[in-house]
């Protein structure tokens, strides 16, 4: 059952439009991110991509989150552009689509 007050709220498509073109956005950011990391060795652990994956999964669809990936965007070409990486001495890479092991993240 719809309570009365979620009734008389009208929706707001400008609202809507903007939030499906900020979550596109950000999709489209975070694939050029994973195509820049690419790069041997690589320009950002996973674990600190991790702290964008949560900004991904909970505000996508907010302007902030799409200026947060851009920056991201602009350190990582800078950091092509310079030469450093994470780690210079990486060898391997290894990366999962799921949630890390918080407990043992000190320990990878």
């Amino acid at each position: 059952m719809v309570n009365k007050k979620s009734r008389e709220r009208r929706a707001d498509d400008e609202k809507f439009i903007e939030g499906i073109y900020n979550d596109s956005e950000v999709s489209s950011i975070r694939t050029n991110c994973g195509y820049l990391n690419q790069a041997i060795p690589a320009l950002i652990d996973g674990k600190s991509l991790f702290d964008y994956f949560n900004v991904c999964a909970i505000a996508k669809h907010k302007k902030e989150s799409v200026d947060l990936y851009y920056t991201l965007i602009d350190e990582l070409e800078d950091r092509i552009a310079r030469g450093t990486a994470v780690l210079p001495t990486k060898r391997f890479r290894l990366f999962g689509e799921i949630l890390p092991p918080w407990c043992i993240l000190s320990h990878i």
